[in-house]
């Protein structure tokens, strides 16, 4: 009776070949880290030598290094 219930034993699944193991084919589609652009400020001198302004214009939009009026 030995060599019946041997015989019963269930076949162990091979190892996958190259043929049957399947990678994924699409990228996972997670978030985008990039993609933000602050607008550009604009600054640097409005009105330039001679031109008029009158109270209240913008003369000179800066950053850093101010400019003396007069």
């Amino acid at each position: 009776m030995q060599g019946a219930a041997a015989a019963k034993k269930a076949p162990t699944k091979a190892a996958a070949t190259k043929e049957e193991a399947q990678m994924a084919h699409k990228k996972g589609l997670g978030s985008s880290r990039n993609g933000r652009d602050s607008n550009a400020q604009r600054l640097g001198v409005k009105t330039f030598a001679g031109q008029t302004v009158t109270g209240g214009e913008i003369i000179v939009r800066q950053r850093g290094t101010r400019f003396k009026a007069g």
